[in-house]
């Protein structure tokens, strides 16, 4: 499964479908999109927000037909990896009950739950060096 860049556009037909199932779909500041296509059509896509001392995990969505295919632990790899190369420490998710498992197999730990059950989950990417 390879991830790509995508535009803000290519998620748009998704919107109705991904809000059912409490994906935000805001575009932010700095946004960078990444998708998964098979034969041609986009089936998976995030969104990561990136600043100098935090990342966020936002608007990940995969159609069911592909859905535990592996599209969610490409992307948090993924994500994983572009963060450390900017040498960004933390990277954070809020996430819905059926996701927490893979961001917590990948090294995310749960710090919280808001009050419609979605999970407040952080990665510690890059250890302090002592002074």
């Amino acid at each position: 499964m390879e991830v790509e860049p995508i535009g803000f556009a290519d998620v748009l037909p998704f919107a109705r479908d991904a809000r059912k199932e409490q994906v935000s779909f805001a575009n932010p500041n700095g946004a960078e999109w990444y998708g998964i296509r098979m034969d041609g059509k986009l089936v998976s896509f995030f969104c990561l927000v990136v600043g100098r001392k935090s990342a966020r995990f936002k608007s990940n969505y995969t159609v069911p037909e592909m859905r535990r295919r592996g599209c969610l632990a490409a992307f948090i790899r993924f994500a994983i990896q572009r963060c450390v190369r900017a040498r960004v420490p933390v990277l954070t998710d809020f996430c819905t009950a059926s996701s927490v498992r893979s961001h917590v197999a990948h090294g995310a730990y749960p710090c919280g739950k808001t009050r419609n059950g979605v999970t407040f989950v952080r990665y510690t990417l890059l250890k302090r060096r002592a002074v």
